[in-house]
């Protein structure tokens, strides 16, 4: 038994690694493509099975697996396929926040992640708090993945204030390269090539 609330946190949850992709590296990859199916068909079932849709109500159109159609006309269809994007665009749009709230402890564990490939759970936690105490030695501004500068990521006091610090390296020219996790992660294939 889910409620609305729980399939939509799990949406977002499982459409995190597209995001990070997407912010981190300006593009994305077939990497996730388990996790949108599974997102898409979790959405799908909210408005055709479960009677989630706020727009078309409790109602059940039957299911499209196995081949079965629905049980409804094409105008009515393509209202379903709205709503089915709406929720699954709804929920990546959530998991993008949580990640442009968190991009230090993102960027801190990928770094980690490069080098190791699994880590604990007491792991990440231990990386997570010392990226939110201290920065964990990252060059937050130097991160401009993202086309545009669309996403302010400039670093802020408590309740939204900026910190004298923040304006004055926000105020300074930064190579947006130096820090740059694709390039590191290439320049480590390329030389793992015998």
């Amino acid at each position: 038994l889910w409620t609305r609330s729980q399939l939509e946190d799990f949406m977002a949850f499982a459409l995190g690694g597209h995001a990070a992709e997407e912010l981190m590296f300006g593009e994305v990859t077939t990497g996730p493509s388990n996790d949108i199916e599974r997102v898409t068909s979790i959405a799908r079932s909210m408005v055709c099975e479960y009677g989630m849709s706020q727009k078309l109500g409790p109602i059940n159109f039957g299911s499209q697996q196995q081949g079965a159609g629905l049980n409804c006309s094409n105008t009515l269809a393509y209202e379903i396929d709205q709503e089915v994007n709406l929720l699954v665009q709804s929920a990546l749009n959530r998991a993008r926040q949580i990640l442009t709230r968190y991009n230090l402890q993102l960027v801190a564990i990928s770094n980690i992640l490069l080098e190791k490939e699994v880590m604990s759970g007491d792991e990440m936690d231990a990386i997570f708090d010392s990226a939110t105490e201290d920065g964990a030695g990252i060059n937050m501004f130097a991160l401009r993945p993202f086309a545009g500068d669309a996403i302010d990521l400039r670093g802020i006091g408590k309740m939204g204030e900026e910190t004298a610090a923040s304006a004055q390296v926000a105020s300074m020219e930064l190579d947006p390269k130096a820090f740059d996790l694709k390039s590191r992660r290439d320049d480590e294939r390329e030389a793992n090539v015998v």
